[in-house]
């Protein structure tokens, strides 16, 4: 094999131990980035919840003793 293959050969090797890095790293930060939706899914919808109760209880007249 020529130097010239060999040097094109290793740079190609290179290439993609770095794509495959980096497609390792992407997916990682998918994953983290889906729970953190998920989390603040969580959270918005318990803030739903009590601008709901707040706005229910004021258009609600009060109860009768």
């Amino acid at each position: 094999m020529s130097p010239e293959l060999i040097g094109i050969l290793a740079v190609g090797a290179a290439v993609i131990a770095v794509v495959v890095a980096v497609w390792r790293d992407v997916r990682t930060d998918v994953r983290h980035l889906t729970s953190r939706v998920d989390n603040l899914t969580e959270r918005v919808a318990r803030i739903e919840g009590v601008i709901e109760g707040v706005l229910t209880s004021r258009t609600r007249p009060p109860p009768q003793l």
